[in-house]
């Protein structure tokens, strides 16, 4: 009897340690939580790529908590639903981070945050010395800082939903492109921190992941100066809708083998090819600058 109690004590134990190795599983996460709304929290919701992502959840019977650092802006966007709660936020501002999801952690089902998206961002193009300092520093502090302080501050709550990170990143990050050396630093530093941030806490069942796209169509690209050392046709411009749909599929799709999700094959790619990229990257745009300059003269 005491070896049959022995054995059904060992069986029972391996048991429990399938069961809880099943409920670590990242994807687990959120397949646990349909009794309630699922919660998104979106940054530089009031335009772009973030509005979309905005409308689109909502549309898909999501909580969302929609912030920007220009109120009108957003007020204008979005009207009132009782699946939205709107806020101002700096990502530049710890504190003005940790508000925020205050704000949505007192306004959202269940006080719970399922997934962050990382989208507020800024770009300028044209040569690395005619870009006035105050704003390259400002790419770093939105892009990268921003980054940082928002995943810092909704980290608790995403560990207690087992949630997922995603941050918007760009081909630019794995295919330095002139003319955008800051904006692409920035992006790299999220493709790095995604990958790092990703195998801290796979323990936790938190996913990390980014969505990264060449160039969109959007109210940032439309103010950028396009004879500035950039040359692609706006026809191939992915749309936000494009986005939004791929930040959907890497919230539902992520893994802890699965960090970077593209918009397009194309991107997709480039990313493979990485190193052949830059090469290409650098000869296409020193010919079209060489062109340009030739034209002028």
């Amino acid at each position: 009897m005491a070896a049959l109690g022995g054995a059904v004590a060992a069986a029972t134990a391996v048991q429990v340690t399938k069961l809880r190795d099943a409920a670590s599983e990242p994807e687990s996460g959120l397949a646990r939580r349909v009794q309630r709304k699922r919660v998104i929290l979106v940054t530089g919701a009031a335009s772009g790529i973030g509005l979309r992502t905005v409308q689109m959840f909502m549309a898909k019977g999501w909580f969302v908590g929609a912030f920007d650092i220009n109120e009108d802006a957003l007020e204008k966007a979005l009207g009132d639903s009782v699946s939205l709660v709107k806020g101002i936020v700096d990502v530049c501002d710890a504190e003005s981070c940790k508000r925020a999801v205050q704000t949505l952690c007192s306004a959202a089902p269940g006080g719970a945050v399922d997934v962050l998206f990382n989208c507020a961002g800024i770009l300028s193009i044209g040569e690395f010395e005619r870009i006035p300092l105050e704003r390259q520093q400002s790419i770093i502090d939105i892009n990268c800082k921003g980054v940082i302080n928002m995943t810092m501050a909704c980290l608790p709550a995403l560990k207690e939903s087992r949630g997922c990170i995603v941050s918007m990143a760009s081909l630019s990050a794995v295919a330095g492109v002139p003319f955008h050396a800051t904006y692409a630093a920035s992006k790299a530093f999220v493709f790095s921190f995604t990958e790092g941030l990703r195998s801290e806490l796979v323990q936790y069942g938190v996913r990390v992941c980014d969505v990264s796209v060449d160039y969109v169509s959007s109210p940032m690209t439309a103010t950028q100066n396009w004879s500035q050392g950039t040359f692609m046709a706006k026809k191939n411009f992915a749309t936000t809708g494009q986005v939004a749909c791929k930040v959907w599929d890497a919230v539902n799709q992520a893994t802890r083998f699965n960090e970077h999700f593209f918009v397009d094959d194309a991107t997709r790619f480039a990313f493979r090819m990485s190193p052949l990229s830059r090469a290409l990257g650098l000869s296409y745009h020193t010919k079209a600058v060489a062109q340009s300059t030739s034209a002028k003269l």
